[in-house]
């Protein structure tokens, strides 16, 4: 069931989930192929309509050239339907646009005793269809489609084999497939970042990194402001006692606005998830995120985004396994009513 609730209004949906998850992992000697495919498609039964497909796919060939050079070669697809929170949504649609996101990337990594460097080279291709208005209007959304390339380069020195200190720089060019938007302007940017960290590896129990440093965004277009942040990026993963982890993240992104007369904004996300084991074959799961985009240079408001999460999996059988989720968001930006999805899920999950 899933509840939405936009100022005073609200809706109800009820539905049917059906999802599929599955791995596939190379046993050779030499060299490695991973391979994660993920898919949902939901049948609403009841309430206003909202049959999303939501997948992805991906694959990963580590080649192990040498003793000390490790190469990665990465590709992956994903659908989704864009969020009706998110800033560059079309108000008061029906049904928002699917986005199909393509990516790709190849890196290697070369360990030369107390230095280790990495150079990448990624791309993503993003992709919109229409969305639909309440009327039944089109809305065509293909002047957001773009490629986005990007270089990086990363360097650290081991200062002892738990700890490594690092900088890393990269830059990008985003490249839209019409030279303009239906609003008549040129969103064609160019990316730089630069920031130093450190990578703290204390074997199972703890292990993560931590970085700050600057970031900008550079238009084409003269009328689009540039968009400059200070940053700061991060994971953990810490495991107290036995049958206990907790996971961390800091983040801290360039989004490139699709609004007129606005370029953009600077998202800063912190996340935190509690696993923990209550009985054998049960365990409970706690999460919880937070986002903020900062529209400070533009004429948008500033938004924020809250997460909280539980769930409750339990297996009944080596095979077979009964979830519980409970999810609820809140979306508030100024000038426009605070939007609240409460969703809460009962299923049957078999594995194999």
């Amino acid at each position: 069931m899933e509840r939405t609730k936009t100022g005073k209004d609200a809706t109800t949906r009820t539905y049917l989930r059906t999802g599929m998850k599955g791995s596939l992992v190379s046993d050779w000697s030499l060299h490695q192929l991973k391979i994660d495919a993920e898919g949902n498609w939901d049948k609403t039964l009841s309430g206003f309509k909202s049959d999303d497909p939501v997948g992805q796919v991906n694959a990963e060939l580590r080649l192990d050239l040498t003793n000390d050079t490790i190469a990665r070669l990465k590709a992956g697809y994903a659908l989704q339907r864009e969020d009706v929170g998110d800033a560059n949504a079309v108000s008061n649609a029906a049904t928002q646009a699917l986005v199909s996101t393509y990516t790709a990337s190849a890196e290697a990594t070369n360990d030369l005793g107390l230095i280790r460097g990495t150079v990448g080279l990624d791309f993503t291709r993003q992709t919109y269809g229409e969305a639909t208005l309440d009327s039944g209007t089109l809305i065509d959304q293909s002047d957001r489609n773009n490629n986005e390339t990007g270089l990086r380069g990363r360097i650290g020195y081991e200062l002892s084999p738990a700890l490594i200190p690092f900088l890393q720089a990269s830059y990008g060019k985003v490249l839209y497939d019409n030279e303009k938007d239906t609003a008549g302007y040129v969103r064609d940017a160019t990316l730089y970042a630069l920031k130093a960290g450190v990578e703290a590896d204390l074997g199972d129990k703890l292990r993560g990194e931590l970085s700050s440093g600057y970031a900008l965004a550079t238009f084409d277009d003269s009328r689009l402001k540039e968009i400059a942040a200070w940053t700061i990026d991060g994971t953990v993963a810490w495991s107290p006692q036995r049958g206990t982890g907790i996971t961390g993240g800091l983040k801290t992104e360039i989004e490139p606005s699709t609004t007129a007369g606005a370029s953009g904004s600077v998202a800063y996300t912190a996340d935190a998830a509690l696993t923990q084991v209550i009985i054998e074959q049960l365990s409970g799961r706690l999460s919880t995120s937070f986002i903020w985009r900062d529209y400070a240079q533009q004429s948008v408001s500033n938004q924020t985004v809250d997460n909280l999460g539980t769930g409750l999996p339990g297996g009944v059988a080596r095979s077979i396994e009964l979830t519980a989720d409970l999810a609820w968001e809140r979306t508030m930006q100024d000038k426009m009513a605070n939007q609240d999805v409460l969703t809460g899920m009962v299923g049957i999950a078999l594995k194999r």
